[in-house]
């Protein structure tokens, strides 16, 4: 798989033969289909899981590849961050954390229908409900803080309204030029203007 998207890039680079494109892609989605039935045929399925289920692929591939080349580097390493959750019971302050690897974000269309307002929404402080194992406290808050940051962030836009009906939100989403996004700050945001 990582062969054919490396030819595929450059193919793209070299002149964008299609017929060729065409051949690349299919190997990529034979490279899928081999370990994950869900995606043979035709049938439309979620770009999202098939994103993850490429990433995982090609990280695997990636690890072997570098038991043979101790100095290769996986592309999926560009994506991957760590993410740490602070639990803080509401009744007694009890606090615990706990750090997870990822390689997303995923997002929700903020009432602005700005993707600096969506990341500032994902890592705004909320309150969950979960017992806590020092107290009979029910609630606690949850703050999410990038511990690392990746080159390339991936993130997932949650196109669906869940609250109420599923409908599938059409507005745009403003995405600035350029942003800023620190680890180990809560993931504060900040707008940069460019010139």
């Amino acid at each position: 798989m990582l062969r054919a998207l490396s030819d595929l890039h450059m193919t793209r680079l070299m002149g964008n033969d299609k017929q060729l494109k065409t051949k690349l892609l299919s190997s990529v989605k034979a490279c899928i289909e081999t370990r994950h039935p869900d995606f043979l045929g035709d049938h439309k399925q979620d770009a999202h899981e098939f994103l993850l289920v490429c990433l995982s692929h090609l990280k695997e591939e990636g690890e072997f590849l570098r038991s043979c080349w101790p100095t290769y580097t996986c592309p999926v390493a560009n994506m991957e961050f760590q993410l740490n959750r602070l639990l803080t019971c509401n009744s007694c302050g009890f606090q615990r954390s706990f750090t997870e690897d990822s390689n997303y974000l995923s997002l929700v269309i903020s009432p602005q229908r700005s993707l600096t307002h969506s990341l500032e929404q994902y890592f705004k402080t909320s309150s969950l409900d979960c017992s806590c194992s020092e107290c009979a406290g029910a609630t606690a808050s949850e703050a999410l803080e990038l511990v690392t940051c990746p080159r390339i962030l991936v993130l997932l836009v949650m196109r669906f309204d869940i609250t109420s009906s599923m409908k599938k939100l059409k507005d745009k989403l403003e995405v600035p030029q350029e942003f800023s996004l620190s680890c180990s700050t809560g993931g504060r945001i900040r707008q940069q203007d460019t010139v």
